[in-house]
């Protein structure tokens, strides 16, 4: 294999062109396709469960990750403002 690992900038930037512009959204495709033919095989309400038990899991762990967001967003910002003490610029 010539092209890997890239040799240059431009073949890195056409390797992660193509990773974003054609793996993802095909692996996003494939995604929908299990996930509508699990809903053909599986009973309903085995795939509720399976689905109530996921939102269960996001409701967990979204407030906890927005709270880290919200500190680390403000420690970034303290240190953008490190030289000038705290300074608020006009």
């Amino acid at each position: 294999m010539d092209f890997f690992p890239p040799q240059s900038f431009s073949d890195l930037l056409i390797f992660f062109a193509v990773m974003i512009g054609i793996v993802a959204p095909l692996l996003s495709v494939i995604g929908v396709l299990i996930s509508r033919w699990l809903w053909t095989v599986v009973p309903a309400p085995k795939m509720q469960a399976m689905a109530d038990r996921m939102a269960r899991i996001r409701d967990a762990v979204v407030p906890e990750v927005a709270n880290n967001l919200l500190v680390m967003s403000d420690r970034l910002e303290r240190q953008s403002r490190w030289p000038f003490n705290g300074r608020k610029r006009p």
